[in-house]
This record gives C-alpha cells, sequence and structure tokens, in this order.
C-alpha cells in the first residue's frame, strides 16, 4: 500500500495562523467594549435627560403657580369687593411693578365684558377679550387655566395668559389675568446652563414653542417639529428620537407640566461616532469619561504583517554545481 506524504506547512501559513491568532481577540474584545461603553454611556445621556426635563418642568409649574399665588394676593383686594374699579386699578398697577415679567393685568367679568387692563388708562375705550380659550377653561372648571403662546398687548411682545376666577362666597363674579412675558420660561431655561450639544424648549398645548434655549428669539411661535400635543398622536413622555427643525437627528426626552397641558422637551443633539460597515481599518469613537477613542485594529494592519512575514520565504538564487576539479599527472 502507497502511503501519501502528509503536505508541509509554510512557513507563510504559520505566520498568517500566528497573526490571527494573535489579533482576532484583540479584534473582538475591542468591537466588544466598544458597545458596553456606548450602551452604558447612552443609558447614563438617558437618564440625565430625563431626570433634567423633569426638573424643568417642576421649575416652569413653580413659575406658573407663582404668578398665580400672585393673582390671589391680588383678588383679596377689598376695592375688588366694593367693586370700585378705579381704585383696584391702582392697586393693580402697583401690583404690576412688582413683577419683572408682567405685562398687563385685565379684570373680566363672568360673562365676558372686560373691566379693566392696566395697558390703557382707566376709564379709555377698552378693547375686547382676544383670548377665550383658556378663559372658557377658567370658567367652566372654576380652577386657574393658562393659555398657549399670545401675542402681548400692543407690544409684539409674546407671552402667555394666567387666569384665575375670583369668587365671593360661591359665586364666580370676574376672571383675573396677568399677561406674562415668554421671556420669564426662558430665564428659567437659560438658568440650567444646559451643555453645548442640547436644547430645551416648552411648548404649549398647541405646539407652538413658547421659550426656547438657546435660540429663542428665533423659535418662539414657531411649531415645535418634536410637539408633544394633547391631541392625537400624543407620544408618551420618556426618551425618543426625532428630527428637529433643522433637520438633524436628535435623542430627546419630554415631561408634561400640570395644569398648564404644557411640555418641556430636552434634545441632544448627538450621542456617538458609529463605525460605517465596509471600512475595515474604523475607528470605534464613544464618549467616554476622558473623551478619549478606542481604535479597534482591522484587518489592514494584519495584511502588512503577512506581507512582512512574506519576505522572510524569499527564494534563493539557485547555484550550479561545483564540478571536481581534475588534477593532471605530472
Amino acid at each position: 500500500m502507497r502511503l501519501v506524504p502528509a503536505q508541509r506547512i509554510s512557513v507563510r501559513d504559520h505566520l498568517i495562523l500566528l497573526v490571527m491568532a494573535a489579533v482576532l481577540p484583540v479584534v473582538v474584545f475591542g468591537g466588544w467594549l466598544a458597545l458596553s461603553i456606548s450602551d452604558e454611556r447612552r443609558s447614563a445621556v438617558e437618564r440625565e435627560l430625563h431626570d433634567t426635563a423633569r426638573g424643568l418642568a417642576a421649575s416652569v409649574d413653580r413659575e406658573l403657580n407663582n404668578t398665580v399665588a400672585t393673582l390671589k394676593i391680588l383678588a383679596t383686594s377689598r376695592n375688588l369687593e366694593r367693586r370700585d374699579f378705579s381704585l383696584f386699578y391702582a392697586d393693580a398697577r402697583r401690583r404690576l411693578e412688582t413683577q419683572r415679567s408682567w405685562m398687563a393685568v385685565t379684570l373680566d367679568e363672568a360673562g365676558g365684558r372686560r373691566v379693566l387692563n392696566t395697558w390703557v388708562p382707566y376709564g379709555d375705550p377698552i378693547e375686547p377679550m382676544g383670548e377665550r380659550e383658556s378663559f372658557t377653561r377658567a370658567i367652566s372648571s372654576g380652577f386657574p387655566a393658562v393659555s398657549g403662546l399670545q401675542s402681548g398687548p400692543r407690544t409684539g411682545d409674546p407671552g402667555y395668559l394666567v387666569r384665575l376666577p375670583v369668587f365671593r362666597d360661591v359665586s364666580l363674579l370676574y376672571v383675573l389675568s396677568a399677561s406674562v412675558s415668554s421671556g420669564a420660561i426662558r430665564d428659567i431655561l437659560a438658568e440650567q446652563k444646559l451643555p453645548e450639544q442640547w436644547s430645551a424648549s416648552v411648548v404649549d398645548a398647541h405646539g407652538s414653542i413658547v421659550a426656547q434655549h438657546p435660540g429663542h428669539a428665533d423659535a418662539i411661535g414657531r411649531r415645535s417639529a418634536l410637539a408633544v400635543t394633547a391631541g392625537g398622536g400624543m407620544k408618551d413622555p420618556g426618551w425618543h428620537q426625532g428630527t428637529d427643525a433643522e433637520g438633524r437627528v436628535v435623542y430627546f426626552a419630554n415631561a408634561r407640566l400640570g395644569a398648564a397641558g404644557w411640555t418641556v422637551e430636552l434634545c441632544r443633539f448627538r450621542l456617538a461616532m458609529i463605525p460605517m460597515r465596509g471600512r475595515e481599518n474604523q475607528a470605534i469613537t464613544t464618549p467616554t469619561a476622558s473623551n478619549r477613542s478606542i481604535r479597534a485594529p482591522g484587518f489592514n494592519s494584519a495584511r502588512s504583517q503577512w506581507s512582512r512575514g512574506s519576505r522572510c520565504r524569499r527564494r534563493l538564487p539557485r547555484t550550479r554545481p561545483s564540478r571536481p576539479a581534475v588534477v593532471s599527472p605530472d
């Protein structure tokens, strides 16, 4: 029986196997480490967005509640109880001067007739009531109501209305309202000192931006591309991915306010750079505590080592065997 001689493994094949055995575990570990860090960072950013959005919503709620509390103090005026509107007008003007973000105070009867407006002198003709949706909610519910974004009284400065029903005994007599500049909400967002790649917006129940930071002047009054409205298609509060007005893909979290029906939207424009498929030697960059990048070596580096190994097997030049010298006898 004829034995077939075993095939010998060349030095080049040995080097290829050696390099693959050394590089492949590093590549797998580098990829796993990059994905783990990316997932961990994403979870941390998600939690931070949620917590910050809820904190902003609580701050905006406090601002609205402070406005309601100030209106309640004004509503206890004896001049209003005695229906002495000229003196109550002076009370409202004094209260207005103590509120930096207030633009005007108005008083309307339950039937809708306007009694006074601090924007015009007392006794001058008064413009009729404009926005009625929040007025109707305050009358029907008996609780304070907040409007959506409105144009300011003769100033063009956008703002919103906070309305307070005024009762005497069990009878609803008036609705006392404060016209507040949207700058009050903008200042709350600016005080948070958000990171550079973050953006915060407050959106009313109709999807219009009440305030935004940064870019308040350009965004105010515009419909939010990420609007969470009170109507159909409402997204649950939480972590979402969407596209902002500039067409950028963003991750955002939202938090609903209490009685106002507003929504706080907190966006982050960029989370991580993910390598594109088809690139063999692509750096995998993930945000870490030290802002470093993790580079996973690809197969190009292995090929370079294989090529260096192949040079170790260069063929030696063939030499002809030397003929034995012929010695002639003397």
